[in-house]
């Protein structure tokens, strides 16, 4: 990480936050995108999502015309994550799914005992999230688009097995669910972090309103 914070910006390529997303719908979730570059495209602005609401948090102490700026900023990120996380599930589920059944098993095993302790079939994020936090920001871009598209399948997949499986195995799906989970908040928030540090630095209230609300062309 760079010892000197930078002024707030907008991920590389990108003339404005509305662009932005609007952009995405179509060319993250777009199949004439390459998967690795939507990855990447995916990974960059959701991360940047991400440090913007964590920046526009609410904090009852600000002045009543802030707090006015502030909610109208979080309902556009609220919506921008929405627009976001539907392109890449768009885009990303019909490859993580023909993954998972490798990861999870085309079915857990029947009546078989339960484990003292149930395994985590995604303790290997432990890794990913290590590698978010120190690789070049375009390969870690990629890195946290694929895992967190892992993750988040996974918990819909397992959900919809559930009731199909034993009583055992349910309660194993469902320590799998609430790891997957864990696993989501913890790389989300490592991402947010390194992301809030390179494209936000330490900005001033101003800093950030523009960033969502620029001025109108005179």
């Amino acid at each position: 990480m760079n010892d000197a914070l930078p002024k707030p910006r907008l991920p590389n390529g990108t003339p404005s936050f509305e662009w932005m997303i609007s952009d995405s719908i179509y060319t993250v979730a777009s199949r004439e995108t390459p998967y690795e570059e939507a990855a990447r495209l995916f990974g960059d602005r959701y991360g940047f999502v991400l440090a913007l609401t964590d920046a526009f948090r609410d904090d009852p102490s600000r002045r009543p015309e802030l707090r006015r700026g502030f909610d109208l900023a979080r309902g556009l990120l609220a919506r921008a994550k929405k627009i976001l996380q539907d392109a890449w599930d768009e885009r990303s589920g019909p490859v993580v799914k023909r993954g998972l059944d490798d990861l999870l098993g085309e079915t857990a095993p029947r009546s078989a005992p339960r484990p003292a302790v149930p395994p985590d079939p995604f303790a290997s994020t432990a890794t990913i999230i290590r590698k978010v936090d120190r690789d070049e920001r375009t390969k870690a871009a990629v890195q946290f688009a694929n895992t967190w598209a892992v993750l988040r399948h996974a918990q819909v997949v397992l959900r919809e097995r559930r009731e199909a499986l034993g009583e055992n195995d349910r309660e194993l799906a469902d320590a799998a669910i609430r790891s997957a989970g864990r696993w989501s908040l913890d790389l989300e928030e490592a991402w947010c972090a390194r992301t809030f540090e390179e494209l936000l630095g330490e900005p001033t209230i101003g800093e950030l309103l523009l960033l969502v609300f620029p001025p109108e062309p005179s």
